[in-house]
């Protein structure tokens, strides 16, 4: 007897497809688009078909959005990681050196990523990325170079003038824009037609949060090894397509400076260079390899200044940091609900199934993807912070969305034909918006009130920590109070505008008999400041502890705290001996930092509504909670 149904796949397939007609035409569509209004419902829709395929008005719409979301969300403020290449372009700028012969102004805010070293001031990171933030730090430096870190707000806020964080901004909006017009044509020359190339370009970038990196975190790598990536990978198919020996070269220069950036981008040129001798392409070969000289002449002479060998690296050489052989996290790096590639960005699920279907048309991008993606898992497997620390998404595999976009257009391309076209859309659109959301809740989620240590939450925490929100908001007020509150990723230019900025009071040790805290307040404020402020100072020689109240600051106001020792009065600051003998002040309320120059005095702050405070900072390790203060029973009094 014959099967009822010969291709149940398929029925099952169908049966999807008509419930969701049905539930567009008849559930979304019947109440909102009558007879009356259906001409414009048709307009509107002939009108986004004539946008979807122009490529032109598309580039404008992606121009605006950038240019939108830079003033909307903007961040132009360099932190952490950034520093690292803000010192080098500021070294070349200012010392036309790749390290400064003398403590920078902006020490204090360098955070892990600038140390004394061979008796220069040098970073842990490769050079790339200095170089490319260099152009734009000169001409911050022509159109404003005035104040310091204690009289010009933004530099006491971040240690660098609102200028140079600006060009940090617009810098990496030039290369974000110029990486999807690069996605795009990569997909169009691949054989791709144009919405299957939009929809994966779009797709890609959306799911990869390299948006992130371009507008919270714009002084990062990701931004540029991606573009770079993307470029070597552009050129190195126009070879395949063309066989004109100069974008092979090209394809080589792009890849030595994007292996600048980041060495590990060195991967896809050396996938490139197998697969030109399996073809027996000899010269193609040997100028992708001249192209990639210049970089690595250049990566070896910033080695020898800042470490004194050719071949070296910042964080073993400073830090101590090495991989760790005994620890193996490539399935975390790929499948870890803390960060994990495929977790967080769902839609390189099909990526990968894409690639997988190029290595089974014999396409050089399937074989040479999924190495790229496996090198990569298989290398940061073996650093001890994996999962890229407080990063947004799995940061380490950004650069793979090249190969990304292509595996996902194969798939649409070559999709079983059990699989709608329409249903396909859907999943794609689905995955992509799970990673918006994720990318979304980052924005309204403080990292120090979720997870168990830096870097070490999950989706769940975000989840969790937002229904909880929601749940115990008795208000729409109160909902929006908290989430104004739990603004996390920096203020943007909007913000600044609008006077969301926060007050700075600033340690001022420039004289050596006498330690200030000047209080400076943003161009436009607008709230009510604390009644007063609360600080703590100990005294490790004496073995004592003074507590502190610093009343009704206003802007450039200066109050002595050492002259040299404790000062019980100065204004509206005062000083008085507590008999405490222990204290254990947690880094969530509070905040350390060095006084005096033997660092006999550590003064507290304790953290006030909106008001930062920075100096020279007490850095506690990552387990460690809080700052301990513990006189032994037997000192003197």
């Amino acid at each position: 007897m014959a099967p009822i149904c010969k291709n149940p796949v398929g029925l099952g397939a169908n049966l999807v497809r008509t419930i969701i007609v049905v539930v567009i035409n008849y559930v979304i569509l019947s109440p909102i688009v009558s007879q009356s209004n259906m001409d414009v419902y048709n307009h509107f829709i002939m009108l986004l078909n004539r946008i979807i395929d122009s490529p032109r008005k598309l580039l404008f719409i992606v121009v605006s959005l950038f240019v939108s979301l830079s003033f909307i969300s903007g961040v132009p403020f360099i932190y952490s990681d950034g520093y690292c290449y803000y010192h080098i372009a500021r070294s070349i700028h200012d010392h036309s050196s790749f390290v400064s012969p003398y403590q920078p102004e902006y020490f204090d805010y360098k955070g892990h990523v600038i140390e004394e070293y061979r008796g220069n001031h040098a970073t842990v990171c490769s050079p790339g990325t200095g170089m490319i933030l260099y152009p734009g730090i000169t001409i911050s430096k022509l159109l404003f170079n005035e104040g310091t870190i204690y009289d010009d707000y933004f530099k006491a806020f971040n240690g660098h003038s609102f200028t140079d964080g600006l060009s940090v901004l617009v810098t990496a909006n030039v290369f974000a824009i110029a990486t999807i017009i690069l996605l795009y044509k990569l997909l169009r020359e691949g054989g791709f037609s144009h919405r299957v190339a939009l929809i994966s370009t779009a797709g890609g970038y959306l799911s990869s949060y390299a948006f992130w990196y371009v507008f919270l975190q714009p002084s990062y790598t990701h931004t540029y090894e991606l573009f770079m990536v993307t470029l070597s990978t552009f050129f190195f198919q126009r070879y395949t397509l063309s066989k004109k020996k100069k974008h092979a070269l090209f394809a080589g220069l792009a890849i030595g400076f994007a292996f600048m950036i980041r060495p590990l981008a060195v991967v896809p040129g050396g996938l490139f260079i197998l697969i030109l001798l399996y073809k027996r392409n000899f010269k193609a070969t040997l100028l992708l390899i001249l192209g990639t000289v210049p970089s690595g002449l250049l990566w070896m002479l910033y080695n020898f200044v800042s470490y004194g060998n050719l071949i070296s690296s910042g964080y073993r050489e400073i830090r101590g940091e090495h991989f760790t052989l005994s620890e193996f996290n490539a399935h975390n790096v790929l499948l870890s609900a803390e960060r994990g590639w495929l977790i967080y960005s769902p839609l390189f699920f099909i990526a990968v199934a894409g690639l997988l279907i190029l290595v089974k048309r014999k396409h050089f991008f399937g074989l040479a993807g999924l190495a790229f993606v496996l090198i990569t898992a298989i290398f940061y497997g073996f650093w001890p912070a994996w999962n890229g620390g407080g990063s947004y998404g799995s940061r380490f595999l950004i650069m793979l969305l090249p190969f990304a976009v292509f595996g996902v257009a194969s798939f649409i391309k070559w999709r079983p034909k059990e699989m709608p076209a329409k249903i396909l859309l859907l999943i794609i659109i689905l995955t992509t918006s799970w990673s918006l959301v994720i990318a979304g809740l980052y924005r309204i989620t403080p990292e120090y009130k979720i997870g168990n240590k830096i870097g070490g939450y999950v989706i769940t925490d975000f989840l969790t920590y937002n229904f909880d929100r929601i749940n115990t908001s008795t208000s729409l007020k109160q909902l929006a109070d908290s989430i104004v509150a739990d603004f996390s990723g920096g203020n943007s230019i909007a913000g600044i505008l609008i006077g969301l900025s926060d007050p700075v009071l600033r340690i001022d040790e420039r004289d050596s008999t006498e330690t200030k805290i000047r209080f400076l307040l943003p161009p436009i404020y607008h709230s009510e400041l604390p009644e007063h402020i609360d600080l703590i100072i100990y005294d490790d020689f004496e073995q004592k502890i003074f507590y502190g109240k610093l009343f009704n600051p206003t802007d450039q106001d200066s109050f002595t705290i050492l002259c040299p020792d404790i000062c019980t009065q100065s204004g509206n600051l005062t000083f008085e001996e507590i008999p405490d003998r222990q204290l254990a002040l947690s880094k969530l309320t509070h905040k350390g930092f060095f006084l005096s120059d033997t660092n006999r005095y550590h003064l507290f702050y304790v953290r006030s509504g909106n008001i930062q405070m920075h100096g020279r900072p007490i850095y506690l390790k990552n387990d460690e909670p809080n700052y301990i203060i513990n006189i032994p029973s037997d000192a003197v009094q």
